[in-house]
């Protein structure tokens, strides 16, 4: 005589039980792996990189001048870009990075150097301002 399948198979079926408040056993189990998990391996891609709302430049791409005080500038985007600024020198420089903006900005501020330095003498009110703040922070080598 043959048995039937659910008779052979009882003793490695049980019911779940449901505990109250705890549940299935399942559930505790799948539960308890999920709060094991570490984070993603994959970061999400939708997320900025974080970058410093502001730097200090402690030297500049050009060989002739020396950074004698830091000058400051702030990093932010916008439309794309990445754009650094020292603000006391009203100059800015740019890119697809915050690298490329830094750098853009240091052969800004080098170049701006060296047009107030040789207009000196035509400079206006603001230029003088912002020569004086230049001389303060960077000197010729």
């Amino acid at each position: 005589m043959v048995a039937p399948i659910s008779v052979e198979l009882e003793p490695f079926t049980q019911p779940a039980i449901a505990e109250p408040s705890r549940g299935t056993l399942a559930r505790q189990v799948s539960s308890a792996l999920f709060r094991e998990v570490a984070a993603p391996v994959w970061p999400d891609v939708n997320l900025a990189p974080p970058r410093p709302a502001k730097v200090k430049l402690g030297f500049l791409r050009d060989g002739r001048l020396r950074v004698k005080e830091p000058i400051e500038a702030v990093v932010f985007e916008t439309e794309g870009f990445i754009v650094a600024e020292a603000e006391e020198l009203f100059e800015c420089g740019d890119g697809i990075n915050q690298s490329e903006a830094i750098a853009d900005l240091q052969y800004a501020i080098a170049d701006l150097y060296f047009t107030l330095e040789e207009e000196q003498d035509h400079l206006g009110k603001g230029m003088q301002q912002v020569w004086q703040v230049l001389q303060g922070k960077v000197e010729r080598r």
